[in-house]
């Protein structure tokens, strides 16, 4: 004699709040973002200051004495108009990465800092590059990908904001002003499409249901939850 089974719903699993606050989060972006403004705002003030620019230490390319500007470039700027503009960038899209990727952002940054200063050192045209433009454009590109080949809407709406305030950058990436590193961009966002393709499965969850309406008074979404917080 054949069974009749009823048919059962399985229940939608609940994302798991995340155990770090939202205060904590704001914090952990701001002060990281801050560190680091510090630092270029001083380098640059020590500068003018002592009547040395100090942009002697940026990248030349494939010059082995300078191989060390792979790592101080970031931190030169040829005056205050270049500082400042590299700052208000540098500020948005500094606090999007250590919020929304809390967990991944330090890695994430320390690799797009170090490789984004050697692609240069290899690849660039001649000259001496300096500025902190080549890091906003690897957070660009990786907050702008890594949102679109996640799963997760929060993200996706994260790379709509960085797409609508700075697409216009992707014009500079290419040798339009010989006074401006297009290769120095270009290092940058390359190296920041690398690290989001590598870091696909780390960092915040996807949502299951990418595109189910979630009620009001539904719990956090899932990308709250990160590994290691």
């Amino acid at each position: 004699m054949g069974r009749t089974f009823a048919a059962m719903r399985v229940p939608r699993r609940m994302p798991i709040p995340s155990s770090v606050p939202d205060r904590d989060r704001v914090f952990y972006a701001l002060w990281t973002t801050a560190a680091f403004l510090v630092v270029i705002w001083g380098v640059h003030a020590l500068g003018v200051v002592s009547g040395d620019p100090l942009t002697e230490y940026g990248v030349r390319p494939r010059n082995l004495h300078h191989l060390p500007g792979a790592l101080t470039f970031h931190l030169l700027h040829g005056d205050w108009d270049h500082l400042w503009n590299n700052t208000a960038t540098f500020f948005v899209l500094n606090l999007l990465l250590f919020y929304f990727y809390r967990s991944i952002a330090a890695p994430v940054w320390g690799l797009m800092y170090v490789g984004s200063g050697l692609l240069l050192w290899c690849f660039g045209g001649q000259g001496n590059h300096i500025g902190a433009s080549a890091l906003i454009y690897g957070l660009a590109a990786f907050l702008f990908i890594s949102g679109l080949i996640r799963s997760t809407r929060l993200l996706l709406r994260v790379s709509i904001v960085v797409l609508f305030l700075y697409g216009g950058m992707v014009w500079w990436m290419l040798p339009i002003e010989d006074h401006i590193s297009w290769e120095g961009h270009l290092s940058g966002a390359f190296v920041g499409v690398v690290l989001a393709w590598l870091y696909r499965h780390r960092g915040p969850v996807p949502d299951r249901y990418l595109f189910e309406d979630d009620p009001e008074d539904a719990p956090p979404p899932e990308w709250y939850v990160e590994e290691g917080v």
